[in-house]
């Protein structure tokens, strides 16, 4: 399946012109080196997928007009979020905004096939309370990259994505490397993408592909790491850890797991530094929180977009123009 027509081969990612600026009160920031205008917080489409719970059409709309009439330009989505249902509705709700002033990510790595086995619902399986009639099938050949790209693009109504991501590759490290990354890179060239990056919930995972990426001299620009929280290298972990330590309670336990997860984030932010790739974070409604990166949340009702928006806007984080890379 052919890929529908983008920018012409070439076509420079330029500075958006409001970067370290405010939008709605939310600050512009460019994504490292790839140039791309992102806001500090970015709306995330799992939870219009459906995540855990059915939202109807009205209250997701209302979610993503929330967003972006408080500023919002960073929306990411999936084929996998609500196989199919996230980037519909993503794609519906941003018709008509100016394309120019968003920025839109969304995976490969999973095709949408007829299931050959229902249940009903993919609530048990996936984790989306749709109809489970399409199904994920794992493919991370240069073919299905293509495939995948098209097919999210005739759902979100564009012709071309801003940000590609590789979708959680545990276990095809060495094929994303060697097939999945070229194919993204050429992508790339044709002007169908702006960035390529990886999406994963293991910063083992990340930090592993940024090297061998390196190595390979593969172009790797930005890491999506899913997670309690922003990437900080003192979580809210951490300091619910030290409350815990002043009034004498236990946390020898808890502190070894919390200490673990915080050593890999730090080593993935060094690692995506040293090596020029931009880190993102990836986080539920509840834990959003100013940080040095952008952060994007997976909403499904306007009143969680509100209380975020108000989280980032009442809380100081570090200045910045520019995402550190």
């Amino acid at each position: 399946m052919a890929c529908p027509p983008g920018p012409p081969p070439g076509t420079p990612v330029t500075r958006c012109a409001h970067v370290g600026q405010q939008a709605g009160r939310l600050e512009v920031r460019s994504l490292g080196r790839t140039g791309l205008p992102v806001t500090a917080l970015g709306f995330g489409g799992a939870g219009v997928g459906n995540l855990g719970r059915a939202v109807d059409d009205d209250t997701a709309r209302a979610a993503v007009d929330t967003a972006w009439e408080g500023g919002v330009r960073l929306f990411d989505t999936a084929p996998h979020f609500g196989l199919g249902l996230s980037e519909r509705r993503l794609g519906a709700a941003l018709a008509g905004r100016p394309r120019a002033d968003f920025t839109l990510c969304t995976r490969v790595g999973r095709l949408l096939r007829p299931n050959p086995v229902k249940a009903g619902s993919d609530l048990e399986r996936g984790g989306f309370a749709v109809r489970d009639d399409l199904s994920c099938a794992r493919d991370f050949s240069a073919d299905g990259v293509r495939r995948s790209l098209a097919e999210s693009l005739l759902r979100l109504g564009l012709d071309r994505v801003d940000v590609l991501f590789v979708h959680d590759p545990e276990g095809y490290l060495r094929q994303v490397v060697e097939e999945t990354f070229p194919a993204l890179s050429a992508l790339r060239d044709e002007g169908l993408v702006r960035a390529v990056g990886v999406a994963t919930g293991r910063w083992e995972t990340a930090a592993r592909l940024v090297g061998l990426c390196a190595d390979r001299e593969v172009g790797l620009d930005v890491v999506q790491l899913a997670g309690p929280g922003p990437l900080r290298p003192w979580s809210s972990g951490w300091a619910g850890l030290w409350s815990a330590a002043r009034r004498g309670r236990g946390v020898h336990a808890r502190a070894a797991a919390w200490s673990a997860r915080d050593r890999g984030v730090q080593l993935l932010v060094d690692t995506c530094r040293q090596r020029g790739v931009a880190p993102m974070a990836s986080v539920p409604p509840g834990a959003v929180a100013p940080s040095r990166y952008p952060v994007v949340a997976h909403f499904q009702t306007p009143e969680q977009v509100t209380a975020a928006l108000e989280s980032v806007r009442t809380r100081s984080a570090p200045a910045s123009g520019r995402t550190p890379t």
